[in-house]
């Protein structure tokens, strides 16, 4: 198997998991808090193809930096370090990472994110209550009683 199709089967592998913990969050009734931030960083590193085992902390940012650094094979700091060179568009390669991965949550979960609350998101919990907030407003369907 060529390098290509490694990083392909990696990806789709990847996606695949992240899926799974949207259908563990929807599956689960009723939901807790707990639940759904435990479903969320395991559906963050799945997106950003990190083992739970690599980070520990819950900082949004840091992951993101460090998902960088380990996809270029390169230290934090240097991913910190050369990323202050932006783009024409004025954002940094984690600010455009961050961006992406709540694009895929707003589409796998089926939940609005609102661009104001999105910039005050700084650790996986803030994240998961964004979510779960979203998912509250959704309307439930109740099938009507017979008879």
């Amino acid at each position: 198997m060529d390098q290509t199709e490694n990083i392909r089967e990696l990806l789709l592998a990847a996606q695949k998991k992240a899926v799974e913990q949207v259908a563990r969050v929807y599956d689960q009734i009723p939901l807790s808090k707990a639940f759904l931030r435990d479903a969320v960083r395991r559906y963050v590193f799945s997106r950003y193809l990190l083992d739970e085992d690599d980070y520990a902390g819950s900082d949004l940012n840091e992951i993101t930096e460090y998902s960088l650094a380990k996809s270029m094979k390169i230290s934090k700091e240097l991913v910190k370090e050369f990323d202050i060179a932006r783009s024409c568009a004025g954002s940094s390669s984690a600010i455009a990472k961050k961006v992406l991965l709540f694009m895929a949550i707003q589409r796998d979960f089926d939940v609005y994110l609102p661009t104001e609350s999105t910039g005050r998101i700084k650790t996986i919990d803030d994240l998961s209550d964004l979510i779960w907030n979203g998912i509250m407003l959704k309307p439930v369907f109740v099938y009507p009683q017979a008879g």
